[in-house]
């Protein structure tokens, strides 16, 4: 299995946005590390369809990174 690693910046959504979010990548992620609590990263099996997660209308919330 490989992994994917994503940078998730929170600080634009609303304390509801954020949790809910939150609840979601942590039941898909393999592991994660949060460095704040508007700052995270998540890795995610590289076979899951990341197209699934909606994220609200920000700029660029979710980083991946090659």
């Amino acid at each position: 299995m490989s992994l994917q690693k994503y940078t998730i910046n929170f600080s634009q959504m609303t304390p509801y946005e954020k949790a809910a979010l939150k609840k979601l990548l942590n039941a898909i992620a393999v592991t994660s590390i949060s460095f704040n609590s508007d700052i995270g990263q998540y890795f995610i099996d590289e076979d899951f369809d990341t197209s699934l997660i909606e994220l609200p209308d920000l700029h660029a919330p979710m980083e991946r990174h090659p």
